[in-house]
């Protein structure tokens, strides 16, 4: 099954989007666009309806957008300090010297810590609302359904990690120069845990624009001072530094790191693991861009929030446990009340049906039989028997609620039957528990021997589960006097 995602980057002044496409473990670009913008004349939501209409993007696709720099701001914290993700914290508890921007006017999310030179590091990034309310209708009128908005510095770190997984599991450097920013990123196990953007000078030619590029020097001072505000030290040789953008094809920014901080250099490169249709079209300004699309296609590999996702979480109200109990504690009252009345109904209706029989049986024996009034109470005495064993079947049910001890009439009949013709007992006095589970009893006979034969008799029963016999004794007038304790089977 191949599932298609679409991911927009929006630059200052230029719009670029992929669309790629997985299939198994395979990842392909099928479609690319890369548009300059003019502020005066162009409009983003046109170049965006294009990429339906004209370039072929497919309408349905999962579709990612990335946030403008300017609208993007960064805070390097101790994650002990404060968690913006708690739902138990008040929300919006920004503190006033984070962001220069009110806590209201912002969407924050916090990264994972990052445990390194025996300190704790997470970084903090807040979101313009309005920024995010500005693409999502960008991306409405255009017919692109928005799922997932994340940072450009998030979606660039996700598309290096996917390429090159074993870069920065120890601290790393990624440079993004686009045409108005550069992206400088601190990177530790795959997360980012500072980040500048870096706006560029502008020139002569456009004064309202950061068009001019940085100069190599400049651009090291920016990444001495990014690296300086994470970790309050000197950049160390060796550091591993991937290069993508414009940074990519500037030799003299490679010259210039390389000679100043000794590091391993290497340039972004997205033939290792996606494949493009077009070989022409692959370029590192597209990274981005990647990064946006594997939000859907590669979730385990996104490093950065989904600032959509963070804002319903946000204005999403507390669960109130205590109205849920609530309303499940009635709802069972309810199913047991109306189960309870389906019981006590289909009672009647049995009892009136057989009242009815009743009444039809002993009509139609008057009629036939007038004279034969005991026919009459055998035959209501059959029908009752007959009723009772239904009713019994239909409340099963309700077993486990009453009383099944067996009754002492029943007890009494129990050992009559087990007590032959042939053994001459006469009972004096017989005592039963309360639980109807055993029975004393005192008896006298003509010999020692009866006694014993009919305990024979009575531990053969399957009602009984014991027969002990106690203080046998001749009496005055040469009849034997006994006792019999008697215990019953559980189910009885």
């Amino acid at each position: 099954m191949i599932k298609r995602s679409i991911g927009i980057d929006i630059d200052a002044n230029e719009i670029r989007a992929v669309q790629m496409a997985r299939t198994g473990n395979r990842f392909h670009v099928e479609k690319t666009f890369q548009e300059k913008l003019s502020p005066k004349t162009d409009q983003p939501s046109d170049m965006l309806h294009s990429l339906i209409q004209k370039h072929g993007f497919h309408r349905r696709a999962t579709t990612a957008v990335s946030l403008s720099g300017p609208a993007v701001f960064f805070h390097i914290t101790n994650p002990a300090d404060t968690d913006f993700n708690d739902k138990t914290a008040p929300q919006n508890t920004v503190p006033d010297d984070c962001f220069p921007m009110a806590a209201s006017q912002v969407i924050v999310a916090q990264s994972s810590a990052s445990d390194l030179y025996n300190k704790k590091i997470s970084l903090i990034t807040a979101v313009l609302e309005k920024s995010l309310d500005q693409n999502i209708t960008l991306l409405k009128n255009a017919h692109l359904q928005c799922d997932f908005a994340d940072a450009r510095v998030f979606a660039l770190n996700t598309a290096v990690n996917f390429h090159q997984p074993q870069f920065a599991r120890d601290p790393g450097i990624i440079l993004y120069a686009g045409n108005t920013h550069t992206i400088a990123a601190v990177i530790h196990n795959q997360t980012v845990i500072g980040a500048r953007n870096i706006p560029h000078p502008k020139t002569a030619s456009q004064p309202d624009q950061n068009t001019a590029s940085l100069e190599p020097s400049v651009l090291l001072k920016e990444t001495e001072l990014t690296w300086r505000s994470v970790f309050h030290q000197k950049i160390p040789e060796k550091i591993p530094v991937v290069l993508a953008g414009r940074c990519s094809s500037q030799p003299e920014i490679q010259n210039t790191f390389d000679e100043k901080l000794h590091c391993h250099i290497s340039h972004y490169d997205a033939s290792r693991k996606i494949k493009y249709t077009k070989t022409k079209d692959m370029n590192s300004f597209f990274c981005i861009a990647e990064g946006l699309a594997l939000h859907a296609l590669a979730p385990q590999n996104t490093t950065g929030p989904n600032f959509i996702k963070t804002r319903k979480q946000k204005n999403a109200p507390d669960f109130n446990w205590k109205k849920h109990l609530y309303l499940t504690t009635s709802l069972l009252l309810l199913i047991g009340f109306m189960w309870l009345g389906g019981l006590i109904t289909r009672k009647n209706t049995l009892e009136n049906k057989y009242a009815k029989m009743k009444n039809d049986i002993n009509s139609m024996c008057r009629a036939v039989l007038p004279d034969q009034q005991n026919l009459i109470d055998e035959l209501a005495l059959a029908q009752l028997d007959s009723h009772l064993q239904s009713t019994a079947q239909n409340y099963t049910l309700l077993a486990s609620c009453t009383n099944r001890n067996t009754t002492p009439l029943e007890l009494l009949r129990l050992i009559w039957d087990h007590t032959p013709n042939q053994i001459q007992v006469q009972i004096d006095n017989m005592w039963f528990a309360t639980d109807a589970n055993s029975i004393h009893l005192e008896a006298h006979c003509d010999s020692f021997s009866v006694p014993d034969q009919w305990r024979t008799i009575l531990i053969k029963a399957p009602q009984f589960n014991n027969v002990e016999i106690k203080n046998r004794q001749r009496q005055s007038d040469k009849t034997v006097f006994f006792a019999m304790d008697i215990s019953l089977v559980n189910r009885y």
